[in-house]
Formats: C-alpha cells, sequence, structure tokens
C-alpha cells in the first residue's frame, strides 16, 4: 500500500517564510531577564533602596567618585562661600551679620586677625576669615613691615562710607616664630642625618588652615618657592620642605620637615611659619 501526503505549495520561498524568526526584543524579555538575573539593573530602584539600603549607599559613593572631580569641587567651593557669608564671625560675642547689621558700639578698636592679600603701592588690602577682600591698611600705620600673604592681628573700624568696609588702625607686633616650637628630631640613617622634623604650635585658628595651603596647595608651595629663591644654596636643589598642617585643640600644629639636600636653615623655616599667625 502507498502513502502520500499533499502540499499545497512546496515553494524555496515559502519554507522561507515559515523558518524566518521574529529576533526583536520586547518588553516582556526585558522583564523576564531582570526577573531571572540574565540583565544587570543601569539604576537603582525605590525597592531596592527598601531592600538593600546599606548596598545602596556604597554603590551611591562609588557614582559619586565616578563624576567629574572640577565640577564637583567647583559645586563644594560655591557652597563653602555661601555657607561662609551666613556663618557667624567668630571673633564677635552676639549672633548678628557683620556686614549688613554692623553694631555702632563695636566700630573701634575690635581685635582680629587679618590676612594681607594685595599691596597696591599706597596702602594695603587685607581679608577677615575667609571674607570677601574687604580690609582697608593705610601704609603710614602698615609700614614696610608687611608681609603679603601673612597673618597679623589688627584692630579695626567699621566705615561703611568709604570703599572698603573695614579700616585697620592698629597692627599689633608678630609673636616670635620660635618661641612655638614644641619639638625637634632627626632621623638618622647610617650614622647621617637623612630628615629632620620641627613641630611648631600655632594660636591661629585652625579653620585658617583651608586658607594657609590653597586650593591645590598653591599657597603654601608660593611660599616655599619665595623663600628657597633667598637661599643661595638652595638653587638647582631638588630637596624641598614639606609642611603638614593640623588641627590641634581648635588652634593649629604645623610640622615642617627638612630632607638631606635641602638647604634651609631653622630661620628659614620660621620665616616662613611666621605668614601663618599674628
Amino acid at each position: 500500500m502507498t502513502f502520500s501526503l499533499e502540499f499545497n505549495d512546496c515553494s524555496v520561498r515559502s519554507m522561507e517564510q515559515l523558518t524566518e524568526i521574529d529576533l526583536k526584543i520586547q518588553k516582556e524579555d526585558i522583564d523576564k531577564g531582570l526577573e531571572i538575573g540574565l540583565i544587570t539593573p543601569r539604576e537603582l530602584s525605590e525597592s531596592d533602596y527598601k531592600d538593600f539600603p546599606e548596598l545602596c549607599q556604597e554603590i551611591n559613593f562609588l557614582m559619586l567618585q565616578e563624576q567629574d572631580d572640577e565640577e564637583m569641587f567647583d559645586d563644594l567651593e560655591e557652597m563653602i562661600n555661601q555657607d561662609v557669608q551666613q556663618t557667624d564671625y567668630p571673633y564677635f560675642e552676639d549672633v548678628y551679620d557683620m556686614f549688613e547689621k554692623p553694631d555702632p558700639l563695636r566700630g573701634e578698636g575690635i581685635e582680629v586677625i587679618i590676612r594681607v592679600v594685595m599691596n597696591k603701592g599706597h596702602f594695603y588690602l587685607g581679608s577677615i576669615a575667609g571674607q570677601p577682600v574687604d580690609v582697608y591698611i593705610p601704609s603710614d600705620i602698615a609700614g614696610w613691615d608687611v608681609d603679603i600673604h601673612s597673618y597679623y592681628l589688627m584692630d579695626i573700624k567699621w566705615t561703611p562710607e568709604q570703599r572698603n568696609k573695614w579700616t585697620v588702625t592698629k597692627i599689633h607686633a608678630k609673636l616670635d616664630s620660635s618661641d612655638m616650637l614644641i619639638a625637634e628630631s632627626k632621623h638618622t640613617q647610617y650614622g647621617e642625618v637623612v630628615q629632620q622634623h620641627y613641630t611648631f604650635d600655632l594660636p591661629t585658628p585652625s579653620y585658617y588652615i583651608g586658607a594657609m595651603i590653597g586650593k591645590e596647595g598653591r599657597n603654601i608651595n608660593n611660599l616655599i618657592e619665595t623663600i628657597s629663591s633667598w637661599i643661595p644654596e638652595q638653587s638647582g636643589s631638588d630637596y624641598e620642605p614639606e609642611f603638614t598642617f593640623t588641627p590641634y585643640k581648635d588652634y593649629t600644629r604645623v610640622d615642617v620637615y627638612i630632607p638631606h639636600g635641602c638647604m634651609w636653615k631653622f630661620q628659614n623655616i620660621c620665616n616662613t611659619v611666621s605668614h601663618f599667625h599674628y
């Protein structure tokens, strides 16, 4: 007995149409992939924060590190500047805005730490605790004994009618940096001194440390370069001193490391440290 099957169309084109596979990814495919772990989510969901709060915090921290550092620090700098403008000035007893609401009873003889910022030839300009440059320092008061980027204890008065809101009436003599030295040591290797270490405790409040160092170390590096230029033996040397600033009991501690081959003497160190205190 013969058995046979009849087909209406056995052409090659018809077979291709029957075997064509739909490879388009549908939403249900993605949902299923997420469900069984084949696809890793690109962002955290509300359920993730609810079920795994500690893990989500770590993930957010890693994502933050991948952001543009320059943009992040610019935002941080702007936030700090705004915060400084709204912070109670540390040298005054009461809570009031020093720049917008001056107290007339405090208009004379206020002792404040001033950082000298500019030499304008016939006068100097300074700033108070990172505030805008708004302190006028007459040359007849400053004389020639004022160093740029150095801190001084000054008496100021409120002068809102003038271009600068504060005017200096007296500059107090700087304290002796050598009197602030609390420790000194030498590190030797095979009988040779490889490093000298000096520690100073300064009366300067620790919130000035950022201004001492400067952005990316610019202030301290420029100061070291200036002092080194005054030392003939240091010319061409690849060895520079290292300054480390740390808060200590609300004030500033400075550790100075002089490597072997650096021509800095103790007096050069004291001259540099004097820039950081009144």
